[in-house]
C-alpha cells in the first residue's frame, strides 16, 4: 500500500447514468399507472351505482313499496332535467307513485350517494322506479365515461325485470358513446 485509503462510492458519471435509467423507467410506467388509476375510479363508480340498483330493487321487495332512484345534487330531493347522475343520487320509498318521482313529506330516503369524481354518467332516464313486484316496467341504460372516452366506457343496462347488468356496449350491441 502506498498510504492511500481504498476508494469507495460512485463516480459522477455512474450516478448520472443511474438517475437516467430510473427516469426512463418511471416515464415508461406513468401511462400505465394513469390507466390503472382511471380504471379503478371507473370500476368503483360502476360498482357503487350497481349496488344502489340492487339495494333499491331489494328494498322494494322487502318493504312491499315502490322505491325510486333519482339524481340528486342535494341528496334530499330529485333534480329536474337534465339528469346528472354523476353529481349524486338518492333512493327513497315512493309511496305516492308520482309520475316524476320526488321525495314528498313522509317518504323515507333509503340511500344517499355523493358526487362521483372524474366520471360522467349519461342515462336515458330521469329516474328509475322499482315496483314492489321487483319490476321496473321500463328499461334503462347508464353509461360511465372518464377522460379516456368511449373506448374505456362501461354501461349498466337495467331490464324491465329490474335486473342490472354490466356491458361494454349499449343495449343494442353498439359501441358506447361519451359526451
Amino acid at each position: 500500500m502506498d498510504g492511500q485509503l481504498p476508494r469507495s462510492g460512485f463516480s459522477l458519471v455512474e450516478v448520472i447514468v443511474a438517475i437516467a435509467v430510473i427516469a426512463i423507467a418511471c416515464a415508461m410506467g406513468a401511462p400505465s399507472l394513469r390507466n390503472s388509476l382511471l380504471d379503478a375510479r371507473r370500476v368503483a363508480a360502476v360498482n357503487e351505482f350497481m349496488h344502489s340498483l340492487y339495494k333499491a330493487r331489494s328494498d322494494s321487495l322487502l318493504k312491499a313499496e315502490f322505491v325510486a332512484l333519482c339524481p340528486s345534487r342535494t341528496l334530499e330531493r330529485c333534480d329536474s332535467s337534465p339528469p346528472r347522475w354523476q353529481e349524486g343520487w338518492i333512493a327513497f320509498v315512493d309511496r305516492d307513485h308520482s309520475r316524476l318521482p320526488n321525495v314528498d313529506p313522509g317518504e323515507e330516503i333509503l340511500e344517499r350517494h355523493p358526487a362521483l369524481t372524474g366520471i360522467e354518467v349519461t342515462a336515458n332516464r330521469d329516474a328509475l322506479v322499482f315496483r314492489n313486484d321487483s319490476f321496473t316496467g321500463t328499461t334503462a341504460s347508464f353509461v360511465f365515461c372518464d377522460a379516456r372516452g368511449a373506448r374505456f366506457a362501461r354501461a349498466i343496462i337495467v331490464s324491465q325485470s329490474g335486473r342490472p347488468r354490466l356491458s361494454e356496449s349499449d343495449a343494442y350491441g353498439q359501441p358506447l358513446k361519451c359526451n
